[in-house]
């Protein structure tokens, strides 16, 4: 049924009033008139960026949900190029799997614009960068919840290939001049483009076509002459250009009368004149005629010649040239006159020479061996050519460190007087060995005193050395004794103190065993493990204190303490007020927590980290989410494996949950973090967590 203005019930008034509701457009249409709170275009923060990129630095978006838009605009603006279809719009159905792309190129400086209407669920933009990194980069993401027209531009506009353009496909259909003017469709050839017929009425015509064969075009009249083939001179003809292969082909005009004819690769004459019989020619031939044929000329106007070292080899030298000395074997035969020494080295290996005067000086080491001297006194140089400059050296360094020598001597010696020893005693004569046999008697004169017999003073200080003590012997008191080696009888038995006691079990239990029956004039409590000491307790249960109570004590630490291994002791540990540590709380020092940002994708997002070789206890979890719309189960999960430990519903408009755990979670792996994840994107969840850490 039509609707026309809305009527109002009011209610149990029963009447009805007539209120149109804003702007009609036209005739029985209800006007809609949208809030000033609803918007047509959403910024997507999560896909848009600012950041440059560095060399083919690459940006990922997040996966938003796209429930409910119907349009995504996308605008990149950079100074460098992209990388090839690096500026891509992705569609995805599970916010994992990216199935559909649009992907553009973008050049520097140049705006580049994608636009596309919802394909899947989900979607995100994926921008590469070129080689070069970018001084600066706009990347904006438009989301539309209402269809935006199409882009306009003006008539004007220069087009590029960068320009988007929408695609156009349809039957193009035109209105007939006869036939009665009905609309039939448009025709195309089977290449696609549009036919027509021309005629003269038509206008100017352009034909263009791909092939001769099947587009030929027949021209028969230019500006109204007829034309022929070929290069016409004439009014109206079509110059004709010819390629180099045709050049070739072409036929030669005949001979032209009044040129020069030319045979044998010289001109014979020169405008009826014959070369020879002209006066310039005929100077120029005289010149060329006198260029001798090869060689030096040394005539007048001779041209010099440079012989090259392969033609001078060849030459035939010239005859013997009087006055010059004659070379025969490589020696010259005569030399008229003095020669400088600089001029001739002379060596000679045999014969001799005569009327010869040379340098009055030989430099040292010039003459080198002076033939081979037979050396009677050795037999090491007796081939060995040495030089005259050598001996002579030789014995001048034998002169001047002269070897030591045997010395043989006959004839009368003088005999040397005997030594006689003076009074003196202190001569000293060297070492007098006397033999065995040998008595010196020692003769002295005078009267000798005769010395006492040794009698120990009366100091006790006096030390004689090691005395050994009868065992009949007995000895007055000892102030000091030192230490003693060693006691080979046994102690006699008495009340006497002797100090300190040490014992010495070299078997414990069995050798040397004491047994203590009393600690303090008090029978020892008998129990407990055999070989230890027994303790009891000073008072019984539930009897007022009066004596001091035996305390158990902990050791105080700020850290955890290496792990026992199984069935071993374990010492207490208490904090360092001596408050005893008790499960499932631990140190204050041992305790974590930490707390999320906003998360709102499907993407691991760390709670607490990992600590070095410890694992991670929780005791209380915290999940809320504050999105108006979109609710999301929340994984808690080890970082890395994605192992899910715990997991519960965020629901939308503050939803979430809060657990303390009696039985604390463990991350399973040691150092890993706990993390979060969402299984749906486009909620805004946050998660907090405490607990505690240990090394087992």
């Amino acid at each position: 049924m039509p609707i026309g203005t809305p009527a109002l019930n009011q209610g149990s008034a029963g009447t009805t009033i007539n209120a149109p509701l804003g702007q009609k457009t036209m005739a029985g249409s209800i006007p809609v008139v949208l809030p000033s709170d609803v918007k047509t275009g959403i910024i997507d923060s999560g896909n848009s960026s600012t950041t440059p990129l560095g060399a083919n630095g690459v940006f990922t978006g997040v996966a938003t949900d796209a429930l409910g838009l119907t349009q995504v605009s996308v605008t990149a603006f950079s100074d460098q190029n992209s990388a090839t279809n690096g500026f891509s719009l992705q569609w995805s159905s599970d916010g994992t799997n990216w199935d559909h792309t649009h992907s553009d190129n973008l050049v520097a400086n140049n705006l580049e614009f994608l636009s596309s209407g919802v394909h899947n669920r989900y979607y995100r933009i994926v921008y590469t960068n070129g080689t070069t990194p970018q001084s600066f980069f706009r990347l904006q993401v438009i989301q539309h919840t209402i269809q935006t027209p199409n882009l306009f531009t003006s008539v004007d506009k220069v087009i590029s290939s960068f320009d988007h353009v929408q695609l156009f496909k349809g039957v193009v259909t035109g209105k007939t001049t006869a036939g009665g003017g009905a609309y039939v469709d448009v025709k195309v050839n089977p290449f696609g483009a549009l036919t027509a017929a021309v005629t003269a009425a038509d206008g100017d015509v352009f034909v263009r076509s791909n092939s001769a064969s099947t587009f030929p075009v027949n021209v028969g009249t230019i500006g109204g002459s007829n034309i022929s083939l070929g290069q016409q001179l004439a009014a109206a003809s079509i110059p004709v250009v010819l390629t180099a292969a045709q050049i070739t082909t072409l036929t030669p005009p005949a001979a032209i009368t009044g040129f020069a004819l030319e045979t044998g690769g010289n001109l014979a004459t020169i405008a009826g004149k014959d070369f020879a019989t002209q006066t310039t020619l005929a100077l120029i031939k005289a010149k060329t005629d006198n260029i001798p044929a090869l060689g030096q000329a040394l005539a007048t106007a001779s041209v010099p010649v440079v012989l090259t070292a392969a033609q001078l080899t060849t030459l035939t030298p010239p005859a013997a040239i009087t006055g010059f000395a004659l070379e025969t074997g490589g020696n010259l035969a005569t030399l008229a006159g003095a020669v400088s020494a600089s001029k001739v080295n002379v060596n000679i290996s045999s014969g001799s020479i005569a009327n010869t005067s040379f340098a009055s000086t030989i430099a040292d080491g010039a003459s080198v061996t002076l033939g081979a001297k037979a050396d009677a006194k050795s037999t090491a140089t007796d081939t060995t050519a040495v030089s005259i400059m050598s001996v002579l050296k030789e014995i001048s360094a034998m002169e001047q460190a002269p070897a030591s020598r045997a010395v043989t001597n006959a004839g009368t010696f003088a005999v040397q007087a005997a030594a006689t020893l003076a009074a003196e005693t202190t001569k000293v004569i060297g070492t007098v060995n006397i033999a065995a046999s040998q008595t010196i008697a020692v003769t002295n004169t005078g009267t000798f005193a005769v010395q006492a017999a040794a009698t120990l003073a009366a100091e006790t200080t006096k030390v004689i050395g090691t005395i050994n003590i009868a065992a009949a012997q007995t000895l007055a008191t000892v102030t000091t004794v030192g230490a003693v080696t060693g006691i080979t009888n046994a102690l006699p038995a008495g009340t006497n103190l002797m100090g300190k006691v040490g014992i010495d079990q070299t078997t414990p239990g069995t050798t040397n065993a004491v047994a203590i029956a009393q600690i303090g004039a008090t029978t020892v409590v008998n129990g407990g493990l055999a070989g230890s000491l027994s303790v009891g307790g000073t008072v019984a249960t539930n009897v007022a204190i009066t004596d001091n109570p035996v305390n158990i004590g902990a050791q105080g630490v700020s850290a955890d303490v290496s792990a026992v291994t199984t069935t071993r002791k374990a010492q207490l540990i208490a904090d360092l007020l001596g408050k005893l540590v008790v499960q499932p709380y631990a140190l204050p020092q041992q305790l974590v927590s930490g707390a999320t940002s906003d998360i709102t994708n499907t993407t691991a997002t760390t709670i607490i980290a990992g600590v070095a070789s410890n694992y991670l206890y929780i005791t209380h979890i915290l999940v809320t989410n504050s999105h108006a719309t979109v609710g999301t189960f929340v994984n808690i999960t080890e970082e890395t494996s994605g192992t899910v430990l715990y997991t519960g519903y965020a629901a939308a408009a503050g939803g979430g949950f809060s657990i303390t755990l009696p039985t604390p979670l463990k991350v399973p792996t040691a150092a890993k973090a706990l993390q979060a994840t969402c299984v749906t994107t486009g909620s805004n969840t946050r998660v907090s967590a405490v607990g505690y850490k240990a090394t087992i």
